[in-house]
């Protein structure tokens, strides 16, 4: 019960994320800002799903390169 009010909430936080993200022209940097503005009380998750989307950025090129290699 609990973990799945845990995901409710997460989910209506992710949306807010994304509709300012797609209303912001800002840099990254701003983006993040917004980031942490939204979940102010959950700052471990906030380094998860930094770290999360900085390592999927991170591996996108080795992948397509590892891709074309295949």
């Amino acid at each position: 019960m609990l973990l799945k009010k845990y995901l409710t909430f997460i989910s209506t936080e992710k949306q807010k994320i994304i509709e300012l993200l797609r209303k912001s022209n800002n840099t990254g940097l701003m983006k993040i800002e917004y980031f942490f503005f939204i979940f102010n009380e959950t700052k471990l998750l906030n380094f998860w799903f930094l770290s999360r989307i900085n390592t999927v950025q991170n591996l996108a090129p080795l992948t397509r390169n590892e891709l074309s290699k295949a």
